[in-house]
């Protein structure tokens, strides 16, 4: 049996940006969990998937940059774009087209790498 992603955690500093930047970017729906007093999370579910977010002081983790690399598909690569850019995201180079398929770069506000991927 192959293995099947289930949830990804990301660790954040910028905890409302990051938020915002999601929900725009990938349409998604954020539930604020308590998981311990004092401890909170977001969760979404993408797909199959769960993804999380988690303030990385919390986590534990110090990395400030390219934590992750995560690529989504979407269904309006510039719809796409454009909202994640009004949420504070950069655009990395230009979208290129290949094997039916147009791939984009967007850097997140905690500066982490994103791809997204329409099919044509």
């Amino acid at each position: 049996m192959v293995p099947l992603l289930s949830g990804v955690t990301i660790a954040v500093h910028r905890w409302d940006a990051m938020r915002a930047f999601y929900a725009a970017t990938l349409g998604l729906e954020w539930e604020e969990v308590e998981l311990a007093p004092g401890v909170r999370i977001l969760r979404a579910c993408c797909g199959n998937a769960v993804i999380q977010l988690c303030l990385a002081s919390v986590a534990g983790v110090s990395a400030t940059d390219f934590r992750h690399q995560l690529r989504f598909t979407v269904p309006d690569l510039a719809a796409a774009l454009a909202a994640g850019e009004a949420q504070g995201g950069r655009l990395q180079g230009e979208p290129v087209e290949q094997d039916g398929q147009r791939f984009a770069a967007l850097r997140d506000p905690d500066d982490n790498t994103l791809e997204l991927v329409e099919e044509r």
